[in-house]
């Protein structure tokens, strides 16, 4: 049984709880919302929390969260998510910005010794040893009335997560990571994280980019087209035309309606209602610098210097480890290659650069050596 909480359906009450929760340094946040039907997700449920209180706000309930808005976007009150990403596209597109100072524990556990975007169940398990609930993990949540169950589990996504915020920020302050993460943090503030440019589509449609050239034209073209019809008409983009459709497009390139009506999966009210449009976006296709690029470029490294890129990617994870830093969120090995070719990339600046990127270089420069120690790879 969770403490208690306030469930807000009305004006006046939400107004009173912004208020209340406008004096506070911290508040805790999460969201239920559904994503079925739509292309932009249908809000819900608002978890918050500050350090005396918590609350349900129910926006199916409210005709106005202008409140809530105000409430978030106030820069000296730190907003506390949990892999935020989707909460926050929410409040762009509610409001058209999105709030400053902001704190996601999925990305401060990552420096603190827990896996690569580890899950918020697993984060409250290893601070709090609570076993959270996970019958309610896919309840309908724009279903009315929900039940005591469901709203108990709700709850829990921000009352947990105040003492986990807690621990996991007196670890970043002990160990003097807290500054590490300002910049990572910040670019949570970046609208065009959460946005999807038409244009830029094309690079979400798993197994693309391995096309050739010709196919690949096609494939971006109708995945722009897809996309912004998708957004037009907040419609999923997968009910327009699934990903395995749009690249069987790409490889076959039908030159009319017929050629369409002959491809297996392309059903008759598809075709019907973007047949024309779809030959057209193979038709028009054109092939650009873009299109011509390999997805993965063959290394131009020399063999010697591919065996030191192996290496120098093994340091880089051992090194993460011992620091209790998730080598995913490090790095990967193209991260490595950048490193050596010409000293730039994630390993080159920010905390990354701090924590292993300037051992990196010092190894790639000669400063420093390798040596075995305890039947490990060590660096002198």
């Amino acid at each position: 049984m969770s403490e208690a909480f306030e469930i807000v359906t009305s004006a006046d009450a939400l107004e009173a709880l912004c208020q209340r929760l406008a004096s506070h340094e911290w508040i805790t946040i999460d969201t239920e919302f559904l994503r079925v039907d739509t292309y932009r997700p249908i809000l819900c449920l608002v978890q918050i929390a500050s350090a005396d209180e918590a609350a349900i706000i129910d926006p199916l309930a409210l005709a106005d969260l202008s409140p809530l808005w105000d409430l978030l976007m106030q820069p000296q009150i730190t907003k506390v998510f949990h892999a935020g990403g989707q909460d926050l596209e929410i409040v762009l597109n509610a409001t058209g910005q999105l709030p400053s100072n902001l704190f996601d524990t999925q990305i401060a556990a990552s420096v603190c010794g827990f896996n690569h975007q580890a899950g918020y169940g697993a984060l409250i398990k290893e601070v709090l040893n609570v076993d959270l609930p996970k019958a309610y993990a896919r309840t309908d949540w724009s279903r009315r009335p929900l039940s005591d169950e469901e709203l108990e589990y709700a709850i829990g996504d921000v009352t947990y997560l105040r003492d986990a915020y807690h621990w996991l920020k007196d670890q970043l302050d002990s160990s003097g990571r807290g500054a590490w993460l300002a910049d990572e943090f910040a670019k949570l503030s970046d609208p065009t994280r959460y946005r999807v440019e038409p244009a830029a589509a094309w690079k979400k449609v798993k197994g693309l980019q391995r096309l050739k050239p010709a196919q690949r034209a096609i494939g971006r073209t109708v995945a722009e087209w897809r996309e912004q019809l998708a957004q037009e008409q907040n419609r999923p983009r997968g009910r327009i035309l699934k990903d395995d459709q749009l690249i069987d497009l790409a490889k076959r390139a039908p030159k009319d309606v017929a050629a369409l009506q002959r491809m297996q999966g392309f059903h008759p009210g598809l075709i019907k209602r973007h047949g024309q449009t779809l030959i057209d976006c193979v038709t028009n296709a054109e092939v650009t610098a873009v299109d011509k690029e390999e997805h993965k470029k063959p290394s131009s490294l020399s063999p010697g210097k591919q065996l030191l890129a192996d290496t120098l990617f093994a340091i880089m994870r051992q090194q993460a480890i011992a620091q209790g830093i998730s080598p995913e969120t490090i790095g990967n090995k193209a991260a490595v290659e950048k490193l050596m070719q010409d000293g730039s990339g994630p390993l080159s600046e920010g905390w990354r650069y701090a924590a292993i990127g300037e051992t990196l270089q010092q190894v790639i420069s000669g400063e420093r050596g390798l040596n075995v120690s305890n039947g490990e790879l060590a660096i002198d």
